[in-house]
């Protein structure tokens, strides 16, 4: 039998696709005024290549039009978004004198945003190599096993695996202790002090988006609290019905660390499915909007506050991984 690699072939013809298309379905208004570009690109591509774009685009977290999506990206510099782009539709990256007149750690932090994780890697390395290459020309980079970056500025990776060992039911004895064996990514869609702490916000880029991980970092300490959420958040304006569902926190005390698991008591009532300010678990076990968290419909209370400040939040939406 014989085999040849056509894969150079391959990548050359999708690389034809970012310029040479007529069939684009996805348009991408990148950057804020008066600097904003608009981008034309495949879902399929962009899906395949992101698990980022994947989580948004396989479902109504864009904006969409008949058959084309149309998102937004603020906050990413349209000239470093064309680098991406390129990198994604050609697997090749040029980091020479004239592209490090960008801001490299703009690029490497969009890349992350973008869950792009071979490039992470390789503009790393390259930054770190800088005091020692002069010249660098275009790499093609090699297939890798994907790895992902949890994209939280409030929970660490072992709180999220705290997180997700809870989904699964695990005890304390076989909690997941690495990325490796979690089975979930954590797809970041909202954060506050980028992009809002209002309920409009949320229904843009949370509702519809399956199950999803809400966190809390509380004003004036290093306290969080949060909530899991197996169901759609859709603004029914009616309580859902759980099993599943959970909310928890992560407190500081003196030099102590306390860790809480509350787990629905009273099932009709554990997801606050509201369209305005009521959006939460339970009676008011946690109202995100609300600011309260008292024991109502859980298990037990999960802070000694009724009522707290948000400093900050994110909403994550929870990813079962591929089985290759």
């Amino acid at each position: 039998m014989n085999c040849k690699d056509l894969s150079a072939t391959l990548l050359k013809n999708i690389s034809r696709l970012l310029i040479e298309a007529d069939d684009y379905n996805v348009f991408i208004t990148v950057g804020e005024e008066p600097n904003v570009e608009i981008f034309q690109a495949h879902s399929v591509i962009l899906r395949a290549m992101s698990p980022y774009f994947h989580a948004a685009l396989s479902i109504n977290w864009a904006q969409k039009a008949g058959h084309k999506f149309h998102f937004k990206k603020p906050n990413i510099n349209p000239n470093i978004f064309k680098i991406i782009l390129q990198y994604i539709y050609t697997g090749t990256i040029r980091l020479d004198d004239e592209t490090s007149d960008l801001n490299l750690v703009e690029l490497l932090t969009a890349s992350d945003e973008l869950v792009l994780m071979d490039l992470v890697d390789y503009i790393q390395e390259y930054i770190i190599s800088l005091d020692r290459i002069c010249n660098l020309t275009t790499t093609i980079l090699p297939p890798r096993i994907p790895k992902f970056m949890l994209n939280s500025s409030i929970i660490t990776l072992k709180q999220s695996l705290i997180i997700s060992s809870w989904i699964d039911y695990k005890d304390d004895s076989s909690m997941y202790t690495s990325q490796q064996e979690n089975p979930y990514n954590l797809i970041l869609l909202l954060r506050g002090n980028r992009d809002g702490f209002g309920v409009e916000e949320f229904r843009e880029k949370v509702f519809k988006q399956g199950p999803t991980i809400v966190v809390i970092h509380l004003a004036g300490s290093k306290d969080i609290i949060g909530g899991y959420n197996p169901l759609d958040w859709t603004g029914s304006n009616k309580f859902n019905q759980s099993t599943d569902s959970f909310i928890f926190s992560f407190r500081s005390e003196k030099k102590s660390s306390i860790t809480t698991l509350s787990r629905v008591a009273k099932e009709k009532s554990a997801i606050s499915d509201d369209d305005g300010h009521f959006i939460g678990f339970g009676h008011g076990d946690l109202k995100i909007f609300q600011s309260v968290c008292q024991k109502k419909d859980y298990m037990c209370p999960i802070h000694d506050l009724h009522s707290f400040q948000m400093s900050n939040y994110e909403v994550f939406k929870v990813v079962k991984k591929e089985i290759n």
